[in-house]
């Protein structure tokens, strides 16, 4: 080997230490990422407001699904739960008493610390969505005024107060039936 030959050897030997240095310097400061993110680009989750966390604590309590999310003035609470969570009735007659029922359910599943956690908005939109697993479902939406539920929560308001001062929609949806012969 010539003396040409050894000092190109030595050259590439420092050149490949350097390379397997600054790569395993390199994998000890990303280690711990997952492929494709780097620790600048890491965003951080959003944090719940304490009033969404109550609500979805309280909905994941009884059993139900559960979305939340907030206005300046309004929080719209939307719980979902099967028929049989509700007491749903299938016939038409029955059907209004029961989606009435699956709110107050929904209510009742609320404790008297909703005021403190949720109190500073003015408006409460509870949307209940009860599915059929025949296929139909129904959904009733009450609107209630903050203040009013905080002092039924705390037992100072009765039900009928509450029911008074609350505005209700309900509907009905039903998949078509497919006819078989």
């Amino acid at each position: 080997m010539t003396k040409r030959q050894k000092q190109v050897l030595i050259v590439m030997a420092m050149v490949d230490l350097l390379v397997v240095v600054g790569l395993g310097a390199y994998a000890l400061a990303h280690r711990g990422l997952s492929p494709g993110t780097s620790a600048a680009r890491e965003t951080p989750l959003p944090r719940l407001s304490p009033c969404v966390a109550f609500l979805l604590e309280s909905a994941e309590r009884a059993g139900w699904t559960a979305r939340v999310s907030e206005s300046d003035t309004t929080v719209l609470y939307e719980v979902t739960m099967a028929a049989s969570q509700a007491a749903f009735a299938t016939e038409a007659d029955s059907q209004a008493g029961s989606q009435a029922d699956a709110v107050w359910s929904v209510l009742d599943s609320l404790s008297p610390e909703y005021a403190d956690v949720c109190g500073r908005w003015e408006t409460v939109v509870l949307n209940v969505i009860v599915a059929n697993g025949a296929g139909s479902s129904g959904a009733v939406t009450a609107e209630l005024q903050a203040v009013a539920l905080a002092r039924w929560l705390q037992g100072t308001l009765s039900d009928s107060e509450l029911a008074a001062q609350t505005r209700y929609r309900s509907a009905v949806t039903a998949l078509p039936q497919v006819l078989s012969r």
